[in-house]
C-alpha cells in the first residue's frame, strides 16, 4: 500500500514539474505537508534520493526545451484579457486560419485571425484537399499541452504558441 502511495505521489510530483517547467525547482518538503509526507512514510534518505531525480529531471528538460516563452495574452474570444501563461489556462478556444490548409507536419505556423501565431511541434497529416480559412479548436492538455484541432475527423497536431 505504502509502494502505491509513493508511485502516486512521484506521479503527481511530476506532472506538478511539469505543469511549471521553466521555473527554479521547488523541494517536495515545500510542496507538501508534513502531515501528506508522513502518510507516505519515506526515509530521509529516500526523500533526499527521490528530490535529486527530480532536479535532475528539471535540468534535463529545462536544457532541452525550446525557446522559453514570454507571458502571452490568451483569449476565447477578441476582447483582451490579462497576461496568463500559455497551457495553464483550462479553456478552449476557437479562431480561424488566415489562408489555406492542406495539412501539417512539424513545424508548420498557423496564424489565426485573432493574430495568434501556434506552431506545429508534433503530428503530420494530409488533407485529400485544401481548406481556405478553416475554423480551428486550440484544446488545453496536461502539462501545458496544446492542441489543434481541425475537426473530430483528424488527428489533433500538438502545438505550442510561437508569437
Amino acid at each position: 500500500m505504502a509502494l502505491r502511495r509513493l508511485a502516486s505521489l512521484m506521479l503527481v510530483a511530476l506532472l506538478s514539474f511539469a505543469a511549471i517547467a521553466g521555473e527554479r525547482y521547488v523541494a517536495i518538503e515545500k510542496r507538501l505537508t508534513p502531515e501528506e509526507l508522513a502518510s507516505i512514510g519515506l526515509t530521509p534518505e529516500q526523500l533526499q534520493r527521490l528530490n535529486t531525480v527530480l532536479r535532475d529531471a528539471a535540468a534535463r528538460d529545462t536544457a532541452s526545451a525550446p525557446t522559453p516563452r514570454r507571458d502571452v495574452s490568451v483569449s476565447n474570444d477578441a476582447t483582451p484579457s490579462p497576461k496568463q501563461h500559455v497551457g495553464l489556462d483550462s479553456e478552449a478556444m476557437t479562431a480561424k486560419v488566415r489562408g489555406r490548409v492542406d495539412g501539417w507536419s512539424l513545424g508548420t505556423v498557423f496564424d489565426l485571425d485573432n493574430g495568434q501565431q501556434w506552431t506545429v511541434l508534433k503530428g503530420t497529416v494530409k488533407l485529400n484537399r485544401a481548406i481556405d480559412s478553416p475554423t480551428v479548436r486550440l484544446v488545453p492538455g496536461i502539462a501545458g499541452r496544446w492542441f489543434l484541432e481541425l475537426d473530430e475527423d483528424h488527428p489533433k497536431a500538438r502545438v505550442y504558441r510561437s508569437d
